[in-house]
Order: C-alpha cells, then structure tokens, then sequence
C-alpha cells in the first residue's frame, strides 16, 4: 500500500554536520512538544548505539505514557539521516506499521543549510488510510514547529 507522505523545509544558519549531530542528541529531544493530538516526548535513549550509526536504535517514551522506537536506516553526517518508526502503542499500530522519517541537508552558503524532513507513513489497510492523514497533518505541523525551533536554537549557539 502506498504509504501518506509530507515534507517540511526549513534553512538553518548552521553547518549540515552541526545540524545532524545536533538532531542525535537523545538527551534534548524532550524539548518536542507534539502538537494536537499528537504527544510530546518525555526521554529519548539508545537502546542500542552503533559505531556507525546505521542499525542504532532510540527507544522513545512519549508524554502520554506510550513508547515507540526510532532505527537508524542510514546515516550520512552531514547528508542524509534515514529513519525507521515503529513498534507502536496498540492504538496507533491499528492504524500504522511504520514510518519513515528522512533528513536531507543541501548546503547553501557559507554557515546555512537547507534541511529538508520527508515522512512516509505507511497505513496498516485502505480502511485506516483516512485516519492516518489527519494523524499525519498533526505530525506535519509539529515538525514545522520544531524546524523553527532548531533554527532558532541553533542560530544562538
């Protein structure tokens, strides 16, 4: 089944290996608010933390009590960071088997990168696909959201 897909852009006063370094840092991601419907995050750990990245796994507890983890796909610091979302709590895996979240970064100039977040999000039947676009409009406005600010944020370090 095709999978629902969105993308957000957003230029970033920072190098692209400052930017995906910083998007790793496990630590800082309960600054994500979620957005709606849509929970925050609570605490973001390894589970598992390879020497290359690729086959890492982050397991998330978000602020509604819930928990999903996050598998690194690919990792290019500095290009391209490809994610896996999965193993959901029971109500979202209704609807959902997995997304995958993709970050490119094309330099722009000297100190300022295009980072531009694509997902694919990959309804369980065509039953659920409606469902999952509005699940999917929220996700969409809280990774603008958190775009700006990482721009932000990043722009005062």
């Amino acid at each position: 089944m095709n999978p629902i897909e969105f993308e957000v852009k957003k230029i970033i006063k920072n190098s692209a290996k400052e930017i995906s370094k910083k998007a790793l840092e496990v630590e800082n991601w309960n600054s994500f608010d979620g957005y709606g419907i849509l929970p925050g995050i609570e605490k973001a750990e390894f589970e598992e933390r390879t020497k290359k990245m690729i086959g890492s796994r982050i397991r998330v507890k978000n602020s509604d009590g819930t928990d999903h983890l996050e598998e690194i796909l690919e990792w290019g610091s500095g290009k391209r960071i490809v994610m896996k979302i999965y193993d959901f709590p029971t109500a979202l895996s209704y609807v959902a088997t997995h997304f995958i979240e993709e970050w490119n970064f094309e330099k722009l100039g000297k100190n300022e990168t295009l980072v531009s977040r694509k997902f694919q999000l990959f309804p369980t039947s065509f039953l659920t696909r409606p469902l999952l676009s509005q699940i999917a409009a929220f996700i969409e406005k809280s990774i603008a959201k958190q775009l700006d600010e990482m721009a932000i944020n990043m722009s005062k370090s």
